[in-house]
């Protein structure tokens, strides 16, 4: 597998022509929009600036580099087709969403690409986001004129697909949406404080504790490593790139995943007479849920979709493994009574 390159760009532009159908489908699963994208008004153009935006509407990153390249889309929403739940998505919402990046990962993306993570997201103000992407000499611009429709209520309107550009990681835009610059903003500029008005420096407060915290001498100690130095306590990891490399390793080995639509036992007699033809019964209904396994253990159910011409799986129910217990009994009956799980 590759990472996108720029020269990849015209075939992201076929893939939308091609699966214009699809990724219509696939905007009418995740978000409830009928949308229709008009390919003969595509326009290609060079990202000197980024465009103009005005308005509510998604932002769709997809992802395919680890550094964070990639493309995004933006794709404006006017008012009177935007869906009240998009803007405070629960948590059958935010599948929705995510469902919705992984499909237009799958249908926009070559083949021979690799996808780490796509992301959709509301932006009440959508020009906020231009912010939160890098432009490169090699990034092109293509216009997509769309059409809207959602309860009766048409509306036309232009997304931008960027590609490839620069995309900022998730605590860098976690600190832009809590006020902050993030890494832009010196550290002494947030320290210091302005001179009063007489003319006296102004006294940086004393930080103060979190609510339920005790400031207490001895709760503050209890908070320290072994050796007592409060310079030695490591913050807490806010993100997959913070944690040991021996746990980053982990999580890269490869499990097997699979679905499992349906099970059966049969005689070796009878499995000797199977053909091309012959239509084997399973007892299980075709609309049942089915297994997700991951490993050999099933982790979760979900519903068949399509997704382009291939197969995928909607997850609509996890089922994480049942919890076994053991009762302890002392060390003199240890012997006697045999210890049986619960």
């Amino acid at each position: 597998m590759r990472s996108l390159a720029p020269d990849d760009f015209p075939r992201l532009i076929q893939a939308i022509r091609e699966n214009s159908a699809e990724v219509a489908e696939a905007f009418l699963r995740g978000t409830d929009l009928t949308v229709r994208i008009e390919e003969g008004g595509l326009q290609v153009a060079e990202a000197r600036e980024k465009p103009s935006l005005e308005g509510s509407g998604l932002e769709i990153r997809l992802s395919d580099d680890p550094s964070g390249a990639g493309i995004v889309i933006w794709a404006t929403l006017p008012s009177e087709t935007r869906p009240g739940w998009l803007q405070a998505p629960d948590a059958t919402g935010e599948s929705r969403l995510a469902t919705l990046a992984q499909e237009l990962a799958v249908l926009l993306l070559p083949d021979d690409c690799a996808t780490e993570k796509q992301a959709v997201r509301f932006h009440a103000e959508l020009a906020s986001a231009a912010s939160l992407i890098g432009l490169h000499e090699t990034t092109r611009i293509l216009e997509i004129p769309v059409e809207i429709a959602l309860h009766g209520a048409n509306s036309t309107t232009t997304w931008y697909l960027i590609a490839p550009v620069t995309l900022l990681s998730a605590e860098d835009e976690a600190g832009k949406d809590a006020g902050h610059s993030g890494a832009t903003r010196p550290p002494e500029q947030t320290a210091k404080k302005p001179a009063s008005k007489s003319g006296a420096a102004a006294i940086s407060p004393e930080p103060v504790p979190a609510p339920g915290a005790s400031s207490s001498p001895e709760a503050v100690k209890s908070q320290l490593p072994p050796s007592g130095r409060a310079d030695e306590v490591k913050p807490r990891p806010r993100s997959v790139r913070d944690l040991p490399i021996i746990t980053r390793s982990l999580l890269r080995i490869r499990v097997p995943v699979q679905v499992t639509l349906a099970e059966t036992r049969r005689p070796v007699s009878e499995v000797l007479q199977f053909a091309p033809g012959v239509i084997i019964q399973f007892s299980k209904p075709c609309d049942e849920p089915l297994e997700l396994q991951v490993n050999g253990r099933t982790i979760a159910v979900g519903e068949a979709v399509k997704v382009g011409d291939k197969f995928g799986l909607r997850i609509t129910k996890m089922t994480p493994p049942a919890e076994r217990y053991v009762r302890l009994v002392p060390p003199s009956k240890a012997k006697t009574q045999p210890i049986r799980p619960v």
